[in-house]
C-alpha cells in the first residue's frame, strides 16, 4: 500500500492506486501525474503489476518502459541498475526516446 495513496487513471484509462501529485518522485516528468512530452506519448499507459512500473503500449501490443519511469530510475538507481531495468522485450517502437 502507497502511504498517502489515491486512484489515478493513466493514459489508457487504466485505474490504479498511487502516490499522491504532491509526493511524486520527480515532478517534471511523472508517469502518473504530469508526463513529459516523449515520443510515446501518443502509446496506453499500463500498469505492469509484477515489477510495480509503468510501461507504454504500442500498436504491436508490446510493453515498453515509459520514458518518465526510466527517468526515475536514472535519478535514484546506478546507470548500469537503470538500463536493466529498462530491459525489454522490444520490437523498436520505443526508438530510443528514454534520452530525451
Amino acid at each position: 500500500m502507497v502511504v498517502g495513496a489515491q486512484t489515478a487513471v493513466l493514459e489508457g484509462g487504466q485505474r490504479i492506486t498511487a502516490h499522491h501529485p504532491q509526493d511524486c518522485y520527480l515532478p517534471e516528468a511523472c508517469p502518473v501525474h504530469n508526463p513529459s512530452a516523449h515520443g510515446m506519448r501518443h502509446m496506453p499507459q499500463g500498469l505492469r503489476e509484477d515489477r510495480g512500473t509503468i510501461e507504454r503500449h504500442c500498436r504491436h501490443g508490446v510493453g515498453h518502459p515509459d520514458p518518465d519511469q526510466v527517468s526515475i530510475w536514472r535519478h535514484f538507481l546506478s546507470e548500469r541498475e537503470a538500463d536493466a531495468e529498462s530491459v525489454h522485450g522490444c520490437d523498436g517502437c520505443c526508438g530510443g526516446s528514454y534520452d530525451q
